[in-house]
């Protein structure tokens, strides 16, 4: 009997801010099933380019790989759109936060790359608040 398809994740970071991210996540809901592409300034992009086409596809397992870029418009979240345009089943998602991470440890993974995208992208913005909005969830000490 095979395993259902799951969505793959793949974060694409510059310098290492990916792995610190994910050990912090670790640190609170344990284990985190993403690959991790940190670029250093003054990487070959062509080696780049072609490390992150084999993780990917070593996180493919059937239901898509999600790319999570740091920043839009950045060297890691172009070389994603690259690859994303030749494969249908890949997606970007870009502004990587604590948050989506800590609810990417939580969710339903056997969706496709574009519906964790929706469902992380949602989460990011819910966690995002200004001061005055947050009477209401306020903890009393």
């Amino acid at each position: 009997m095979s395993s259902p398809p799951l969505c793959g994740v793949v974060l694409v970071t510059h310098g290492h801010y990916g792995t610190k991210l994910v050990a912090a996540v670790k640190s609170i809901v344990g284990e985190l099933d993403v690959s991790t592409l940190e670029m250093d300034l003054g990487a070959d992009i062509n080696q780049q380019r072609i490390l992150l086409s084999s993780i990917a596809a070593h996180q493919d397992r059937g239901a898509g790989v999600l790319f999570i870029a740091d920043i839009c418009g950045s060297t890691p979240a172009n070389l994603c759109l690259e690859l994303i345009q030749k494969n249908p089943k890949w997606e970007l998602l870009t502004g990587l936060s604590f948050a989506m991470l800590i609810k990417l440890a939580t969710c339903n993974r056997q969706v496709t790359s574009q519906v964790l995208a929706q469902e992380l992208q949602h989460t990011a913005r819910k966690s995002i608040a200004r001061s005055h909005e947050l009477s209401g969830c306020m903890m009393n000490s």
